[in-house]
């Protein structure tokens, strides 16, 4: 016990540091994966990348310990979410050159 803070303050400031870096961890593990996901499950990507954010946020004003665990959440996860747009924007403009050819090769003349 610290001198001169009261115990049940003790185990608070402890509870408050040990939520920070659960959200913290959660917010570089959730980026990560939503880079690693990016490929292959775009949808997951998408969600995983916006819960990095937000967990990064959350995780930066509740505490000031674990900042870069935090950065490094919303860093991977707004990296995932570029990523997973890129893709999406490029498959939209495939998609409409595919169709608009099929429809001129089937229109009559």
């Amino acid at each position: 016990m610290q001198a001169g803070i009261p115990y049940a303050r003790q185990y608070k400031d402890n509870a408050v540091t040990k939520t920070g870096l659960g959200f913290a961890a959660v917010s570089l593990v959730c980026g990560i994966l939503s880079i690693l996901f990016c490929f292959l499950l775009a949808p997951l990507s998408f969600i995983l990348g916006i819960l990095g954010i937000v967990f990064g946020v959350v995780s930066k004003t509740k505490t000031t310990e674990y900042r870069g665990l935090a950065t490094g959440g919303i860093v991977c996860g707004t990296i995932g979410l570029l990523i997973v747009v890129f893709f999406m924007i490029i498959g939209v403009i495939i998609a409409t050159e595919a169709l608009r050819a099929l429809f001129y090769a089937f229109a009559p003349l």
